[in-house]
């Protein structure tokens, strides 16, 4: 009987599920993380796409693969993100110059 009572108290005990975050309130949380990155400036070239399944897609240009891995992991800490596709490219040389 005790084994049964804790079961039916574990269950009591699960919060109610929430509603999943939509992709504007993901986007927007993304996009503060992203802002506060260090080398982060209003030359970057980056772009985001949020879909229904909370995954968000990272394009653009970046200066380093440092800026592109840091990137990647700032939208990973967005609690309502589930996957991060990180194609961002690292810019090139010849790009640079321009």
């Amino acid at each position: 009987m005790f084994p049964s009572l804790i079961v039916a108290m574990g269950v009591l005990a699960v919060p109610a599920h929430q509603p999943a975050a939509m992709p504007t309130q993901i986007a927007q949380d993304v996009t503060k993380h992203l802002m506060s990155l260090p080398y982060y400036g209003v030359y970057d070239l980056t772009t985001l796409a949020v879909d229904q399944n909370r995954v968000v897609t990272l394009v653009g240009v970046v200066d380093s693969g440092g800026d592109k891995a840091l990137a990647g992991m700032k939208a990973r800490d967005v609690g309502t993100v589930l996957t991060v596709n990180n194609d961002l490219e690292v810019a090139t040389k010849s790009s640079e110059s321009k």
